[in-house]
């Protein structure tokens, strides 16, 4: 267990985002906890490199967030589910790699 203070936290949230870590062991398990998230969402538009971390409006003025840092795993799902279900077999999307570099491809 490592106790962090809340920027190290996010110090800690960016290398592992930024970095190849959580590629190279895909089955790491990471837990970030902190009683005050207030900043989550200045955080995550500066890493975005995936449309499945980030925050998207909805029709009726809410806010979905997303933060789905093995999106190989769950885009078919996820399409399926949220829509449109025919890019989740869409090769400018599968796999992650191919999604990170159209992400505004993605995002409406």
């Amino acid at each position: 267990m490592v106790t962090l203070q809340p920027m190290n936290i996010v110090q800690a949230a960016a290398y592992l985002v930024l970095s190849k870590v959580l590629r190279k062991f895909p089955d790491l398990k990471v837990v970030l906890s902190e009683s005050g998230i207030g900043w989550i969402p200045y955080f995550l538009p500066g890493i975005v490199m995936n449309p499945m971390v980030n925050r998207y409006k909805t029709k009726d003025d809410r806010w979905l967030q997303l933060l789905f840092l093995q999106p190989d795993k769950i885009w078919a799902d996820f399409c399926r589910h949220i829509g449109p279900p025919h890019i989740a077999t869409d090769e400018r999307f599968v796999p992650a790699a191919n999604l990170a570099a159209n992400a505004a491809e993605t995002v409406a």
